[in-house]
């Protein structure tokens, strides 16, 4: 049978922005009345985590192995920055890094991003993080 995927929540709630990560192995689709829920369990993670934030955007990447999180808003400001989540090649840990290199030019939210792999002769697989639209106000 198929494996269930790993689906990620991180953001808002009604009492403000949030800093918590939360996942559910997602069950391969099945008919709305089949038996079984999805269990959503706090994300354990190494490494410092990003501000709580909301108005972000986010993209998986190589191969599921790689969470994007950009820019966004904090409590007090619209945010810059660029986080990774990695899942370790062997295993079920992940880890939180802040991503200096991919810094957006200006602070952003309200925002869309996607990875896309376009064909490249001189680098097969080579990923592209694409960040569209938002305001940075």
């Amino acid at each position: 049978s198929p494996r269930p995927s790993l689906l990620l929540l991180f953001g808002a709630s009604p009492e403000g922005t949030r800093g918590d990560a939360y996942a559910a192995e997602v069950p391969p689709l099945r008919p709305p009345d089949a038996p079984g829920e999805v269990r959503w369990a706090p994300l354990a993670a190494l490494g410092a985590a990003p501000a709580a934030r909301e108005m972000h955007a986010a993209a998986v990447a190589d191969g599921g192995r790689v969470v994007w999180l950009v820019g966004g808003r904090s409590e007090e400001e619209v945010l810059s920055d660029v986080w990774s989540l990695r899942r370790a090649p062997r295993g079920e840990l992940w880890e939180w890094k802040m991503e200096p290199q991919l810094t957006l030019p200006e602070p952003l939210c309200g925002h869309a991003c996607g990875v896309v792999t376009p064909p490249s002769p001189t680098a097969p697989g080579r990923e592209l993080l694409v960040v569209y639209g938002g305001f940075s106000g």
